[in-house]
């Protein structure tokens, strides 16, 4: 299961950047909400949502950045 996933977030990468920028908007527009009384209901379900894209994102980034380091050679390996 977890190899699947870190296998997903490298060969899609453009998931990472959409679920970051997914995040970053629900939390702008979050924002602007919770100004108003009316949609405070609103805005606290979009600052969750926001939350949730950038954790999605954050996840992929850190399992790019893995296989990244584990396709390398260790450094002490070399002869």
């Amino acid at each position: 299961m977890f190899q699947a996933a870190r296998r997903f977030a490298v060969e899609h990468e453009w998931v990472q950047d959409a679920a970051g920028i997914l995040g970053n908007l629900c939390f702008l527009i979050g924002s602007i909400l919770l100004l108003r009384d009316s949609m405070k209901t609103w805005g606290i379900w979009l600052f969750v949502a926001g939350a949730a894209g950038m954790t999605i994102a954050a996840c992929a980034s850190a399992l790019v950045r893995w296989n990244t380091r584990l396709a390398k050679p260790h450094p002490a390996s070399r002869s």
